[in-house]
């Protein structure tokens, strides 16, 4: 088996609860026993994850999230087992002019 990463982040915290992103498959990791076993976070509409998740604690995190060409910033505040959104980032673009 051959794995290719484009670009991976992890994220770890005092109490072995961490996180893993693979920018190539849009898909965020969580661990909670310190890496041993990684499982697939809760994704909202099962849509792609278009940027490494930023987490300021094992809770509270945020994270843009793509479904075809529309993006959301997002945030959790359980982890990752739910989002909600912050802004349409087509609104902010919109608005930049970007």
């Amino acid at each position: 088996m051959e794995w290719e990463v484009l670009a991976a982040k992890l994220d770890f915290f005092l109490n072995n609860e961490g996180y893993l992103y693979f920018s190539n498959y849009g898909e965020v990791l969580k661990s909670v026993n310190g890496g041993v076993i990684f499982s697939a976070m809760t994704n909202p509409n099962e849509v792609y994850v278009a940027s490494m998740p930023d987490f300021i604690n094992s809770q509270d995190g945020f994270a843009i999230f793509k479904n075809g060409d529309n993006e959301s910033l997002m945030y959790t505040t359980d982890g990752g087992k739910g989002w909600t959104q912050i802004i349409d980032t087509s609104y902010l673009k919109l608005v930049l002019g970007n």
